[in-house]
């Protein structure tokens, strides 16, 4: 135990000797990931825009892919990845978010460390707060993204009854769902226009389907499906199923609501907690609070807690 402590001791150390160069470097090179994925390019051929940018994106995406696929950063990355299935974004687009972000969120983690780094004197302490710093990026954008999966999910009814309307006009499912994708939540109706344009509705079905895993939506893709390929009726299906799913949404909604609500909070609350903790010591005492032990085994706590929080409150609204 004490080599471990002599050794975090030493690396912690040696962090602070260099922690301007750190900062200075770390803040380059998100400042060059920015840059790089911004297109300067202003010709005239759209044909010939498009083909440079696809071609600056392949770079980008396999020069990034070379860090993002080694241990401990591939983990990660097949995390991203999978949270990002859901937009059903193309292949290029999604490697690249992918990537980025794969290399953006240790960097804010450590950022973040070297802000608070001064009230950890404890090696344990600092421990928690490494934690703390690297879960917070990472926490913000899933539930970024778990919001965004929310909103969609409470479209859901509108999308159906719109799509409904644009059935009984057209009388076949694929002119109706490129009506309504226009006047559907945004996100919702570009997934789905996607869909619409695939050469294979029925298989693009299933796949958008399978990708956003909702039990409304699985049925009224599942009813799609049953007409395409044998007929029926479905304009009173689909009457009946929005009923249903408005009925059961204005039950479910508050809580769910309740809850997301939660976890902003109990993140808020993490991200500013010691930053306004080491504010109101300078204030009150005037003194820096590497100072004092006690002061930083309280801030090792709170960063505990904090974690503590975060995984309850996730596991809570995922149940």
């Amino acid at each position: 135990m004490m080599d471990i402590g002599r050794l975090s001791a030493e690396i912690i150390t040696l962090l602070n000797h260099y922690q301007p160069y750190i900062i200075m470097l770390l803040t380059g090179l998100l400042l060059f990931l920015a840059g790089i994925g911004t297109s300067v390019y202003k010709g005239i051929l759209k044909e010939s825009k498009s083909g440079i940018k696809k071609a600056k994106l392949s770079r980008l995406v396999e020069f990034l892919e070379v860090f993002t696929q080694k241990f401990p950063l591939k983990y990660l990355s097949n995390r991203l990845d999978k949270a990002l299935g859901y937009l059903i974004l193309d292949n290029i687009t999604q490697r690249k978010l992918v990537s980025i972000f794969t290399v953006f969120i240790p960097i804010t983690g450590l950022l973040i460390y070297c802000t608070i780094e001064a009230i950890m004197k404890l090696w344990y302490t600092k421990l928690a707060a490494i934690a703390l710093c690297f879960m917070v990026p990472y926490y913000t954008f899933t539930l970024t993204l778990d919001y965004l999966k929310y909103s969609i999910k409470q479209r859901i009814p509108a999308f159906i009854d719109s799509f409904r309307s644009s059935f009984v006009s057209h009388n076949r499912i694929k002119p109706a769902l490129q009506e309504c994708c226009s006047n559907s939540n945004k996100h919702l109706g570009r997934i789905m226009l996607r869909v619409s344009d695939s050469s294979d509705l029925n298989d693009s079905l299933r796949a958008v389907r399978d990708r956003i895993s909702d039990t409304w939506f699985n049925i009224f893709v599942t009813l799609l499906v049953n007409y395409r390929e044998n007929g029926g009726e479905l304009i009173n299906q689909l009457y009946k199923l929005n009923k249903t799913i408005t009925r059961y949404n204005n039950i479910e909604k508050k809580k769910n609501r309740r809850l997301i609500w939660y976890e902003f909070f109990t993140l808020g609350a993490s991200i500013f907690s010691l930053p306004v903790i080491m504010l109101i010591n300078r204030m009150i005492l005037g003194t820096n609070m590497r100072l004092y032990y006690n002061t930083a085994q309280a801030s090792g706590k709170i960063a505990i807690y904090s974690i503590s929080a975060l995984i309850v409150v996730r596991i809570l609204r995922r149940l």
